[in-house]
């Protein structure tokens, strides 16, 4: 069952196990900071021998933004490298806000008719005009019906433009460029309900090669579109499930404020993420009268 790592009989008694008693609320996980008062105290104790946060597996990991590997059109210029550079150091990082994507870096996903060399065709989607593969509509010819219908619901703070000039990307060039792991998720999520197969296969991948972390905010966010959208594909899911479980970031996630904040507008997500990641079963209709 999930508890607190620290929490364990194995530990009671031991230093470790003092730090979970005394500061129960204080977040720490295997890449916690530890109080600095409570290692002092601990260092001070007579024989005391300095333990390998490293060796034991509970050192602080450095917080990497997505993606960690090479993106092909990412950082092509001086200035998005220096603007990058300087957002990396900036504390938005912990409190998941930044997108880390900046000025000419923006525009690789963007298109225009003059920079293809092959037959093209407009979709309008938000009043704006985005050229696409006519090869690739006459393959497809549910894609633009099932797009335009789609997004019809969906204001820009559930797809934001940037994840439509992603999708429309990889369509006219089979690559994109994306510095945010949300981002990734919803241009997933979106090309799956639009029946992009490709997109989701190219996107699912980019996402396993992805092994860092990111701010409790940012992955609360992620977990809620995942668990609570209606039409998710089944390779993301188990992507969550094993990002989830890699290194214990479930229990770090669980006792964060920002995923205790969004359980009280929707408290099924902490059913739907355990069910995710196997602590609990399917839910059973058995025995109760659904009318």
């Amino acid at each position: 069952m999930l508890g607190h790592p620290l929490g364990s009989p194995l530990y009671r008694g031991s230093p470790l196990g003092s730090i979970a008693t005394r500061y129960p609320d204080s977040l720490l996980s295997p890449r916690a900071r530890y109080p600095r008062d409570v290692l002092d105290s601990i260092r001070a104790r007579p024989g005391h021998r300095e333990i390998d946060l490293h060796g034991l597996g509970l050192a602080r990991r450095p917080m990497y933004r997505y993606p960690f590997y090479d993106d092909p059109f990412h950082g092509n210029c001086d200035v998005c490298r220096t603007k990058r550079e300087s957002c990396h150091q900036d504390s938005c990082h912990q409190r998941g806000r930044c997108s880390c994507s900046h000025l000419c870096c923006d525009k690789a996903n963007s298109s225009s008719k003059e920079e293809f060399d092959f037959k093209t065709k407009d979709i309008t989607i938000r009043g704006k005009a985005r050229p696409i593969r006519a090869s690739y509509l006459a393959e497809a010819s549910k894609f633009e019906a099932d797009l335009t219908k789609y997004l019809e619901k969906k204001k820009e703070d559930a797809v934001p433009d940037r994840v439509i000039d992603m999708l429309f990307s990889y369509i006219n060039r089979e690559s994109y460029t994306n510095t945010n792991l949300f981002d990734e998720v919803t241009l997933n999520i979106l090309a799956h309900n639009v029946g992009a197969k490709s997109v989701v296969a190219y996107s699912l991948d980019r996402l396993k090669k992805y092994d860092g972390d990111v701010g409790l905010q940012e992955l609360t966010y992620i977990i809620a579109s995942i668990v609570m959208s209606g039409k998710v594909d089944s390779g993301l899911k188990e992507w969550l499930k094993k990002y989830l479980k890699n290194d214990d970031r479930v229990n770090h996630l669980f006792y964060s404020g920002p995923w205790r904040s969004i359980l009280l507008d929707r408290p099924e997500m902490h059913t739907e993420t355990l069910r995710l990641i196997g602590e609990i079963p399917e839910a059973s209709d058995e025995g109760i009268r659904l009318l």
